[in-house]
C-alpha cells in the first residue's frame, strides 16, 4: 500500500489529473490557470465567466464551459478550496502553482 503512494507533488497533480477525463483536464487546467494569475481571489461565478472565454476566437461563449459551479467544483476537487459563505475559490496548496509551471 505505501508503495502505490505518490513519491512526490508532481506525480500527486499528476495522478489527480490523470484520473479526470480529457474534457475535465482541459476545463481543470483553465480554471487553474484563472486562479493562478489571478491578483485577487476569485469568486466561483467569476471563473466560470472565464472559461466561458474562446482564447481563439476572443469572444465570450457561456457554451463551452462547465454549466454550473458544483460541476467546476467536482472536477477541480482537492486542487481548490471553495469557500460557500464568500463564493471564494482558492488553490488548495502553494504548489498547485508550481504544477501549472507560474
Amino acid at each position: 500500500m505505501l508503495n502505490d503512494l505518490p513519491r512526490n507533488l508532481n506525480e500527486t497533480y499528476e495522478r489527480i489529473l490523470l484520473k479526470m477525463s480529457e474534457d475535465e483536464r482541459e476545463i481543470a487546467w483553465r480554471a487553474l490557470d484563472w486562479l493562478v494569475v489571478a491578483l485577487t481571489p476569485l469568486h466561483l461565478s467569476q471563473i466560470m465567466e472565464g472559461l466561458s472565454i474562446d482564447s481563439d476566437q476572443r469572444v465570450l461563449d457561456r457554451d463551452s464551459g462547465p454549466l454550473h459551479g458544483p460541476a467546476l467544483l467536482d472536477v477541480l476537487g482537492s486542487l481548490v478550496t471553495y469557500n460557500e459563505m464568500t463564493d471564494i475559490v482558492i488553490l488548495s496548496h502553494f504548489s498547485v502553482k508550481v504544477c501549472q509551471g507560474v
